[in-house]
């Protein structure tokens, strides 16, 4: 499956769009999980770790939400954009089990990126949007949708996304995934010519999946 309580305070030091920096009296509020500082992603917990942000990269928000009544999903959304167009995007998803459910994240790494030290299982797909959201609209990408929506915000519906994931914990009750996306017509080419009938991505297009993940590693760092 590829999938923390929602969190009370998000504090975003990018562009001039971000939310609101909290008030005078946030020494007194709890420590947020998971923050933005002078360009650094930081979560405390599941896993804990920091990301540095390529500064072009907008952050746009959280949305939060249950999947399927197995796990909660906290997904932050970044993105470059032209006029209201994502011309790149970058989301950072953490998942848990609900408490109370008899499940864990059972996959393992077999195709490794190592990012930060860490073992992180790698691949780039390509896939139509409309397509997902049509077929599971309660999942990830139905909701992404929405977001981006409520926000005056288009996607392409061609898109190319590399992927790396890790569970999380000896319990493997949390898993962390990031999502780098590019709209697949700036590679000049469309969906039907670039994968097969299995859904993966033809071997003569694999320096194409290479570039996108050059792209991807240079527009964020895992620091720890």
């Amino acid at each position: 499956m590829t999938r923390v309580p929602a969190v009370a305070l998000f504090v975003a030091c990018l562009a001039a769009c971000n939310p609101s920096p909290p008030a005078d009296n946030a020494a007194t509020q709890p420590m947020p999980v998971r923050s933005i500082r002078s360009g650094i992603f930081v979560s405390r917990e599941n896993p804990a770790l920091r990301l540095q942000l390529d500064p072009s990269w907008r952050y746009l928000g959280l949305s939060s939400f249950d999947l399927k009544g197995i796990a909660h999903v906290e997904r932050y959304h970044f993105a470059v954009t032209d006029g209201n167009r994502i011309t790149r995007g970058l989301v950072l998803q953490f998942e848990n089990i609900l408490p109370g459910v008899d499940e864990m994240y059972r996959w393992t790494v077999r195709t490794p990126r190592e990012l930060g030290g860490i073992p992180y299982q790698y691949n780039v797909f390509a896939f139509n949007v409309d397509d997902a959201v049509r077929e599971e609209p309660e999942a990830e990408m139905g909701h992404t949708m929405k977001f981006l929506a409520e926000r005056g915000i288009s996607l392409d519906s061609e898109q190319i996304v590399a992927r790396f994931a890790r569970v999380v914990g000896d319990d493997k009750l949390h898993e962390f995934i990031i999502f780098y996306s590019e709209p697949l017509a700036a590679s000049g080419h469309r969906l039907a010519a670039v994968i097969d009938t299995s859904g993966s991505i033809k071997p003569e297009f694999r320096p194409l999946a290479d570039s996108v993940t050059s792209r991807a590693l240079r527009s964020f760092s895992v620091l720890n």
